[in-house]
């Protein structure tokens, strides 16, 4: 990503040909709150417990929740994480 990283919170960065490169961070504005993660983007990327828990923490933070509401969930396997999100 490019950009003005002063106006973000990063949480995660990575060295691209020398330069840091933000991959997760969170913004506010007013009451509004934005969790972004590059990382992702793919639907088995969920199969990473480690990523269940950062991403399902971030979604539970820009909800204005407890960032631990949805700890219970990312225990579950992401194969049944992701069906049961895409499910009418």
């Amino acid at each position: 990503m490019f950009g003005d990283t002063n106006r973000i919170e990063v949480l995660a960065a990575a060295d691209v040909e020398g330069e840091a490169r933000p991959l997760v961070w969170t913004f506010q504005k007013g009451k509004g709150r934005v969790f972004a993660s590059i990382p992702g983007h793919y639907d088995w990327t969920f199969d990473d417990p480690l990523f269940r828990i950062l991403a399902l923490r971030g979604v539970a933070w820009a909800a204005g929740e407890p960032v631990g509401r949805l700890d219970t969930q990312s225990a579950e396997t992401g194969r049944i994480l992701t069906r049961t999100i895409r499910q009418p």
